[in-house]
Protein backbone atom coordinates (compact mmCIF):
# COMPACT_ATOMS: atom_id res chain seq x y z
CA UNK A 1 0.00 0.00 0.00
CA UNK A 2 1.33 3.63 -1.32
CA UNK A 3 2.09 6.27 1.73
CA UNK A 4 1.71 9.65 0.86
CA UNK A 5 3.91 12.19 2.68
CA UNK A 6 2.97 15.44 2.36
CA UNK A 7 5.35 18.94 3.76
CA UNK A 8 4.61 22.16 4.11
CA UNK A 9 6.00 25.31 3.04
CA UNK A 10 8.40 25.59 5.63
CA UNK A 11 9.82 22.00 5.05
CA UNK A 12 8.03 20.60 8.24
CA UNK A 13 5.98 17.13 7.89
CA UNK A 14 1.93 18.00 7.46
CA UNK A 15 0.37 15.40 6.41
CA UNK A 16 0.74 11.66 6.29
CA UNK A 17 -2.41 9.49 4.01
CA UNK A 18 -1.74 5.59 3.65
CA UNK A 19 -4.75 3.80 2.67
CA UNK A 20 -8.22 5.52 4.78
CA UNK A 21 -5.68 6.99 7.39
CA UNK A 22 -5.31 10.45 7.03
CA UNK A 23 -2.96 12.56 9.99
CA UNK A 24 -2.34 15.99 9.32
CA UNK A 25 0.08 17.77 11.85
CA UNK A 26 0.03 21.32 13.67
CA UNK A 27 3.52 23.03 15.10
CA UNK A 28 4.61 25.68 17.06
CA UNK A 29 8.04 26.36 15.66
CA UNK A 30 9.40 22.65 15.32
CA UNK A 31 7.49 21.57 18.00
CA UNK A 32 4.72 18.91 17.05
CA UNK A 33 1.69 20.18 19.38
CA UNK A 34 -1.58 18.54 17.79
CA UNK A 35 -2.38 16.41 15.45
CA UNK A 36 -6.08 15.84 13.16
CA UNK A 37 -7.26 13.44 11.14
CA UNK A 38 -8.15 13.83 7.47
CA UNK A 39 -11.81 15.63 8.13
CA UNK A 40 -10.12 18.43 10.59
CA UNK A 41 -11.20 16.89 14.19
CA UNK A 42 -8.58 16.72 16.49
CA UNK A 43 -6.74 13.83 17.60
CA UNK A 44 -4.08 14.48 20.26
CA UNK A 45 -2.59 17.55 21.93
CA UNK A 46 1.13 17.60 23.20
CA UNK A 47 2.96 19.99 26.01
CA UNK A 48 6.35 20.69 25.68
CA UNK A 49 8.68 21.83 28.19
CA UNK A 50 10.57 24.94 28.59
CA UNK A 51 13.84 24.12 26.47
CA UNK A 52 13.13 25.01 22.89
CA UNK A 53 16.52 23.04 21.65
CA UNK A 54 15.51 19.92 23.10
CA UNK A 55 13.01 17.09 22.01
CA UNK A 56 10.82 17.16 25.42
CA UNK A 57 7.41 16.26 25.10
CA UNK A 58 5.94 16.11 28.63
CA UNK A 59 2.37 15.86 28.72
CA UNK A 60 -0.16 13.73 25.55
CA UNK A 61 -3.73 14.35 25.26
CA UNK A 62 -5.58 12.13 23.92
CA UNK A 63 -8.35 13.02 21.62
CA UNK A 64 -10.48 15.94 21.49
CA UNK A 65 -10.85 16.93 24.61
CA UNK A 66 -8.45 17.04 27.96
CA UNK A 67 -9.92 13.90 29.68
CA UNK A 68 -7.14 11.94 28.75
CA UNK A 69 -3.84 12.76 30.01
CA UNK A 70 -0.27 10.80 29.55
CA UNK A 71 2.46 11.63 31.17
CA UNK A 72 5.82 11.13 28.94
CA UNK A 73 9.09 10.17 30.82
CA UNK A 74 12.34 10.29 28.91
CA UNK A 75 16.11 8.44 30.08
CA UNK A 76 19.27 10.54 29.30
CA UNK A 77 18.86 10.58 25.43
CA UNK A 78 15.60 11.56 25.63
CA UNK A 79 13.71 8.77 24.51
CA UNK A 80 10.53 8.31 26.03
CA UNK A 81 10.24 5.02 27.77
CA UNK A 82 7.70 5.20 29.32
CA UNK A 83 3.74 6.65 29.45
CA UNK A 84 1.52 6.91 32.28
CA UNK A 85 -1.87 8.73 33.60
CA UNK A 86 -3.66 8.25 36.57
CA UNK A 87 -5.79 5.46 36.51
CA UNK A 88 -3.57 2.65 35.01
CA UNK A 89 -0.37 0.75 35.10
CA UNK A 90 2.73 2.48 33.13
CA UNK A 91 3.09 1.81 29.51
CA UNK A 92 6.76 0.84 29.08
CA UNK A 93 8.70 1.60 25.74
CA UNK A 94 11.85 0.02 24.43
CA UNK A 95 14.45 0.08 21.42
CA UNK A 96 17.27 -1.50 20.12
CA UNK A 97 20.64 0.58 20.23
CA UNK A 98 19.39 2.18 16.96
CA UNK A 99 15.60 3.23 17.74
CA UNK A 100 13.92 0.11 16.64
CA UNK A 101 10.87 -0.53 18.42
CA UNK A 102 10.06 -3.77 20.61
CA UNK A 103 7.43 -5.81 18.42
CA UNK A 104 5.28 -8.58 18.60
CA UNK A 105 6.69 -11.71 18.70
CA UNK A 106 4.96 -13.59 16.49
CA UNK A 107 5.44 -11.32 13.31
CA UNK A 108 7.84 -8.71 14.56
CA UNK A 109 5.64 -6.26 12.61
CA UNK A 110 3.42 -4.75 15.21
CA UNK A 111 4.85 -1.92 17.16
CA UNK A 112 4.68 -2.39 20.87
CA UNK A 113 5.17 0.91 22.34
CA UNK A 114 2.97 3.86 22.73
CA UNK A 115 3.16 6.87 21.46
CA UNK A 116 4.11 9.47 18.81
CA UNK A 117 7.39 10.57 20.54
CA UNK A 118 9.36 7.63 20.90
CA UNK A 119 13.19 7.17 20.13
CA UNK A 120 15.23 9.94 21.35
CA UNK A 121 11.96 11.77 21.62
CA UNK A 122 11.39 11.93 18.06
CA UNK A 123 8.17 11.34 16.38
CA UNK A 124 7.21 7.98 15.00
CA UNK A 125 5.36 7.39 11.74
CA UNK A 126 4.03 4.34 11.98
CA UNK A 127 2.93 4.20 8.69
CA UNK A 128 6.46 4.90 7.24
CA UNK A 129 7.99 2.45 10.02
CA UNK A 130 10.31 5.26 10.98
CA UNK A 131 10.98 8.60 12.61
CA UNK A 132 10.45 12.46 11.73
CA UNK A 133 13.94 13.96 12.62
CA UNK A 134 12.82 17.25 11.36
CA UNK A 135 15.36 18.22 8.98
CA UNK A 136 15.63 14.22 7.44
CA UNK A 137 13.68 10.74 7.72
CA UNK A 138 15.25 8.51 10.06
CA UNK A 139 14.99 4.70 9.60
CA UNK A 140 15.75 2.47 12.72
CA UNK A 141 16.19 -0.76 10.77
CA UNK A 142 18.66 0.38 7.88
CA UNK A 143 20.25 3.08 11.26
CA UNK A 144 20.67 5.31 9.17
CA UNK A 145 18.79 8.87 7.34
CA UNK A 146 17.35 8.23 3.92
CA UNK A 147 18.36 11.73 2.70
CA UNK A 148 22.09 12.91 2.73
CA UNK A 149 23.82 15.56 5.45
CA UNK A 150 23.43 18.96 4.11
CA UNK A 151 27.23 19.24 5.22
CA UNK A 152 27.96 16.89 2.57
CA UNK A 153 31.68 14.78 3.39
CA UNK A 154 32.70 17.87 5.29
CA UNK A 155 30.99 15.92 9.07
CA UNK A 156 32.08 12.74 7.84
CA UNK A 157 32.69 10.48 5.03
CA UNK A 158 29.05 8.45 5.24
CA UNK A 159 26.59 11.70 4.71
CA UNK A 160 23.76 9.17 5.69
CA UNK A 161 25.16 7.98 8.92
CA UNK A 162 23.23 8.34 12.22
CA UNK A 163 25.04 10.28 14.84
CA UNK A 164 28.99 9.49 13.98
CA UNK A 165 27.66 5.39 14.46
CA UNK A 166 27.43 5.81 18.35
CA UNK A 167 23.48 6.07 18.70
CA UNK A 168 24.28 5.01 22.40
CA UNK A 169 25.99 8.06 23.83
CA UNK A 170 24.58 10.68 21.11
CA UNK A 171 21.37 12.25 19.86
CA UNK A 172 20.46 14.49 16.60
CA UNK A 173 17.47 16.70 17.47
CA UNK A 174 17.06 18.41 14.04
CA UNK A 175 18.63 15.74 11.40
CA UNK A 176 21.50 18.35 11.14
CA UNK A 177 23.67 18.19 14.53
CA UNK A 178 24.73 15.42 16.38
CA UNK A 179 24.76 16.13 20.29
CA UNK A 180 26.69 13.78 22.89
CA UNK A 181 26.08 14.62 26.79
CA UNK A 182 23.58 17.16 25.09
CA UNK A 183 26.03 19.76 24.59
CA UNK A 184 28.99 18.79 21.64
CA UNK A 185 28.27 18.38 17.72
CA UNK A 186 29.82 14.92 16.90
CA UNK A 187 31.09 13.41 13.59
CA UNK A 188 35.07 13.40 13.51
CA UNK A 189 34.90 16.44 11.16
CA UNK A 190 32.99 18.93 13.67
CA UNK A 191 35.25 17.28 17.05
CA UNK A 192 38.20 18.13 15.53
CA UNK A 193 36.53 21.68 15.04
CA UNK A 194 35.75 21.99 18.55
CA UNK A 195 38.81 20.61 20.14
CA UNK A 196 40.77 23.04 18.07
CA UNK A 197 38.43 26.27 19.04
CA UNK A 198 38.66 25.00 22.99
CA UNK A 199 42.62 24.75 22.52
CA UNK A 200 42.61 28.56 21.05
CA UNK A 201 40.52 29.35 24.55
CA UNK A 202 42.92 27.85 26.43
CA UNK A 203 45.46 29.74 25.01
CA UNK A 204 43.92 33.04 25.05
CA UNK A 205 43.25 32.37 28.90
CA UNK A 206 47.03 31.08 29.52
CA UNK A 207 48.57 34.17 27.83
CA UNK A 208 47.78 37.70 28.83
CA UNK A 209 49.66 38.78 26.09
CA UNK A 210 47.52 37.06 23.70
CA UNK A 211 44.51 38.51 25.32
CA UNK A 212 45.91 42.13 25.51
CA UNK A 213 46.64 42.36 21.64
CA UNK A 214 43.62 40.37 20.62
CA UNK A 215 41.53 43.07 22.52
CA UNK A 216 44.03 46.06 21.10
CA UNK A 217 45.18 47.19 24.36
CA UNK A 218 48.70 48.73 24.31
CA UNK A 219 50.90 48.75 27.43
CA UNK A 220 53.98 51.10 28.05
CA UNK A 221 56.82 50.73 30.70
CA UNK A 222 58.41 53.29 33.07
CA UNK A 223 62.07 54.17 33.34
CA UNK A 224 63.44 55.79 35.96
CA UNK A 225 60.41 56.21 37.43
CA UNK A 226 59.30 58.25 34.57
CA UNK A 227 55.75 57.28 32.92
CA UNK A 228 56.49 56.90 29.60
CA UNK A 229 53.32 57.16 29.02
CA UNK A 230 49.44 56.38 29.30
CA UNK A 231 49.82 53.09 31.27
CA UNK A 232 46.98 50.24 29.77
CA UNK A 233 44.44 48.47 32.03
CA UNK A 234 43.98 45.04 32.28
CA UNK A 235 41.38 43.66 30.29
CA UNK A 236 38.46 42.94 31.89
CA UNK A 237 37.17 39.22 31.94
CA UNK A 238 34.41 38.41 29.23
CA UNK A 239 31.45 37.45 30.99
CA UNK A 240 32.68 38.22 34.78
CA UNK A 241 31.94 40.78 37.23
CA UNK A 242 35.47 41.26 38.14
CA UNK A 243 36.39 45.15 38.26
CA UNK A 244 39.29 46.25 35.61
CA UNK A 245 42.31 46.48 37.09
CA UNK A 246 45.50 48.93 36.55
CA UNK A 247 49.11 47.57 35.67
CA UNK A 248 51.96 49.52 38.36
CA UNK A 249 56.02 48.59 38.32
CA UNK A 250 56.82 46.38 41.02
CA UNK A 251 59.05 46.68 43.76
CA UNK A 252 61.37 44.61 42.50
CA UNK A 253 62.43 43.35 38.86
CA UNK A 254 60.23 41.10 36.94
CA UNK A 255 57.54 41.60 39.18
CA UNK A 256 53.90 43.96 38.41
CA UNK A 257 51.29 45.13 40.82
CA UNK A 258 47.27 44.98 40.24
CA UNK A 259 45.98 48.06 41.80
CA UNK A 260 41.88 47.20 42.06
CA UNK A 261 40.28 50.84 41.95
CA UNK A 262 37.31 49.43 43.90
CA UNK A 263 39.24 48.55 47.27
CA UNK A 264 41.99 50.03 46.37
CA UNK A 265 44.28 46.95 47.20
CA UNK A 266 47.82 46.37 45.96
CA UNK A 267 48.69 43.37 44.78
CA UNK A 268 52.25 42.26 43.51
CA UNK A 269 52.57 39.24 41.14
CA UNK A 270 55.10 38.17 38.92
CA UNK A 271 54.75 38.57 35.37
CA UNK A 272 54.22 35.76 33.43
CA UNK A 273 56.58 34.22 31.06
CA UNK A 274 56.51 35.48 27.51
CA UNK A 275 58.05 32.60 24.86
CA UNK A 276 58.20 35.19 22.07
CA UNK A 277 60.96 37.19 24.56
CA UNK A 278 63.57 34.73 23.94
CA UNK A 279 64.12 34.33 27.86
CA UNK A 280 62.89 33.90 31.35
CA UNK A 281 60.75 36.47 33.00
CA UNK A 282 63.75 38.46 35.26
CA UNK A 283 65.15 39.03 31.82
CA UNK A 284 62.34 40.29 29.69
CA UNK A 285 60.72 42.53 32.57
CA UNK A 286 64.61 43.90 33.46
CA UNK A 287 64.87 45.05 29.89
CA UNK A 288 61.42 46.47 30.56
CA UNK A 289 62.72 48.39 33.12
CA UNK A 290 65.86 49.66 32.39
CA UNK A 291 65.05 51.19 28.87
CA UNK A 292 61.04 52.14 28.67
CA UNK A 293 61.05 50.27 25.93
CA UNK A 294 57.18 49.88 24.86
CA UNK A 295 55.90 46.69 24.76
CA UNK A 296 53.33 46.29 22.53
CA UNK A 297 50.62 43.37 22.38
CA UNK A 298 53.30 41.86 24.77
CA UNK A 299 56.60 42.17 22.33
CA UNK A 300 59.03 44.10 23.16
CA UNK A 301 60.24 46.50 20.84
CA UNK A 302 63.44 46.77 19.10
CA UNK A 303 65.36 48.83 22.07
CA UNK A 304 63.93 46.39 24.68
CA UNK A 305 65.48 43.29 23.16
CA UNK A 306 68.94 45.39 22.70
CA UNK A 307 69.46 45.80 26.13
CA UNK A 308 68.20 42.44 26.87
CA UNK A 309 71.30 41.18 24.99
CA UNK A 310 73.85 43.97 25.60
CA UNK A 311 73.19 44.98 29.33
CA UNK A 312 73.82 47.67 30.83
CA UNK A 313 71.88 49.90 28.07
CA UNK A 314 72.73 53.39 27.53
CA UNK A 315 70.17 56.38 26.57
CA UNK A 316 66.94 55.07 25.25
CA UNK A 317 66.15 58.23 23.13
CA UNK A 318 62.33 57.89 21.45
CA UNK A 319 62.86 54.38 22.48
CA UNK A 320 66.21 54.33 20.15
CA UNK A 321 69.31 53.63 21.83
CA UNK A 322 71.97 56.19 20.64
CA UNK A 323 75.42 55.38 19.53
CA UNK A 324 76.93 56.27 22.72
CA UNK A 325 74.78 53.71 24.58
CA UNK A 326 75.16 50.94 21.96
CA UNK A 327 79.28 51.87 22.47
CA UNK A 328 79.02 51.16 26.20
CA UNK A 329 77.15 48.24 26.42
CA UNK A 330 79.89 46.79 23.79
CA UNK A 331 82.29 47.74 26.00
CA UNK A 332 81.17 45.97 29.00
Amino acid sequence: MTTTVTYDPLGRLFEVVKGAADTRFLYDGDALIAEYDGTGALTNRYVHGADAEADDPLVWYQGSTLATKHYLHADHLWSIVAVTNSTGAPSINSYDEYGLPQTDAATHTINLNSGRFQFTGQAWVGELGMYYYKARIYSPMLGRFLQTDTLGYKDQINPYAYVGDDPVDAVDPSGTSCLTGQEADCGQGQQNQRAESRQKEQQKADDPADAALSNGSIMQAQRGGQNKGERGKAAKPSGTNNPEKKYRPGPTPGTRIFVDPQTGKKIPKPWPQDPRLGGNNKSSMDARSNTGAEIIGGILGVAGLACAILEPCGTVVGGILTVGGVAAAATQ
